[in-house]
């Protein structure tokens, strides 16, 4: 009655009540076994019965913060809550791990507000923005608490996010970076690309350090699924505007000019450049970002 009566288009399946002591007053002694798998196939067809009836509403299943991840509840709801942890820092290992199995279209992936209400740990905007791009995206703060510029800076990457959503929704998702690997230290590196030729918008990378060590420096991060012969404008986005206080030579987050990895906003460079050699990415300070997207070159490199 509720979906008939209202305009609702979206709909949380929040079961945070784990089954113990299963059993079912109406089944024999030697069936009690199958109650529990008797629930689930009871479950899944009311979500039938609603996805049928209401096809305009999107069902997101959530149980304990990412419990209600399996493929049989993906069948019938395209996303999921992936954790009630919702830190930046933590949610940079959540998201990382859960691709490993499922899509990044169906990761619920959030905007919160600093401090964290868990961890207490502070974040960018900017960096915030770029995590949850690599899911389904949403706000999960109250606007009223934010700063006129605060407001601005949000509206700039939800609109940035409707221009990327396609190609980080339904492109091929890559793991550059994981901290798990030695090599890359203490840094995650995604990257989404677009196999349409006609579509402008080639891929979407974003990095990010979870931990700054004085005098080291992050390797060439070398991008992956793109065309060798081909050539891509590599446009930063959201550039670093940090400076160093002369007085003092403490860092301060805003008040600089942009800090291009690539020396100017972009430039053109081949598939081959690009996967072979990499680009140079420098991260200040823990839970620095940084993002790229490549725009096919649709016009010859002079020689």
């Amino acid at each position: 009655a509720l979906l008939s009566a209202s305009n609702i288009e979206y709909l949380k399946w929040d079961m945070n009540r784990h089954l113990t002591e299963v059993y079912g007053n109406a089944i024999l002694p030697e069936k009690q076994g199958e109650v529990f798998h008797r629930y689930m196939v009871g479950v899944y067809k009311v979500l039938a019965f609603l996805n049928d009836k209401f096809p305009h509403v999107r069902i997101e299943t959530c149980s304990g913060g990412g419990g209600r991840f399996d493929a049989g509840m993906l069948h019938y709801c395209p996303q999921i809550w992936a954790s009630d942890n919702t830190d930046v820092f933590s949610r940079m290992a959540i998201q990382h791990g859960t691709s490993l199995a499922y899509p990044i279209s169906s990761i619920g992936s959030h905007i919160t507000a600093v401090p964290n209400h868990q961890t207490q740990r502070l974040s960018t905007l900017k960096t915030r923005f770029l995590v949850a791009l690599f899911g389904t995206f949403g706000l999960e703060l109250d606007l009223r608490r934010l700063s006129p510029v605060e407001l601005n800076e949000l509206s700039q990457y939800t609109a940035k996010y409707k221009e990327l959503a396609p190609v980080v929704l339904h492109g091929k998702f890559f793991r550059l970076w994981a901290p798990s690997r030695l090599i890359d230290r203490h840094a995650y590196a995604w990257m989404c690309t677009c196999d349409n030729e006609q579509e402008d918008i080639a891929a979407v990378v974003s990095v990010f350090l979870t931990k700054t060590e004085p005098g080291r420096y992050l390797p060439r991060l070398r991008l992956r699924g793109l065309d060798l012969a081909s050539n891509y404008v590599v446009e930063e986005i959201f550039p670093n505007t940090s400076m160093r206080n002369r007085n003092t030579g403490q860092l301060e987050m805003t008040g600089g000019m942009p800090q291009w990895q690539l020396g100017k906003q972009s430039i053109v460079m081949s598939g081959a450049a690009l996967m072979n050699v990499g680009v140079p990415v420098r991260l200040s300070y823990d839970g620095d970002s940084s993002a790229f997207v490549l725009h096919r070159h649709r016009n010859p490199v002079p020689a």
